[in-house]
């Protein structure tokens, strides 16, 4: 399920190019690792789904995933961007069913949006972000 994103990353995150794109957090609350291979996560509720994630994209049972949402290059960066004035995102299964999603308005600078706790059914915004762990 998607866990936590930031859709205007100023300074709160970096990738290993030691960039601050924005980004997305998965998070698995099974038991048994998911391999996201065919899985999608996209911008555009609307539309047709592209890019599916490759194969051995894996959330470990019980973790997280930290996906860059910047247009870059490798299984880890998203081919889209996040809008900070305002947008949606959805995760959709290999079977195109969907799985998650939200919708926000606009937001500021390192404000991100969180369930709390992990996988809740409770979103909390705020600047306390903690990307790739778990969220109180």
């Amino acid at each position: 399920m998607i866990n936590e994103f930031v859709a205007d990353n100023a300074s709160g995150f970096y990738d290993e190019a030691g960039e601050t794109p924005d980004w997305v957090e998965l998070y698995n609350p099974t038991d048994s690792d998911v391999d996201l291979g065919g899985w999608f996560l996209t911008d555009n509720l609307e539309g047709e789904l592209e890019s599916p994630f490759p194969e051995g994209l894996i959330v470990p049972a019980g973790g997280h995933r930290m996906l860059f949402a910047d247009e870059g290059e490798g299984a880890d960066h998203l081919p889209f961007s996040l809008s900070a004035d305002g947008e949606s995102l959805g995760l959709f299964g290999p079977d195109g069913y969907p799985v998650d999603r939200i919708v926000w308005t606009r937001v500021s600078a390192d404000i991100g949006a969180a369930r709390s706790p992990d996988g809740g059914e409770l979103w909390v915004w705020g600047s306390a972000t903690t990307p790739g762990a778990a969220n109180p």
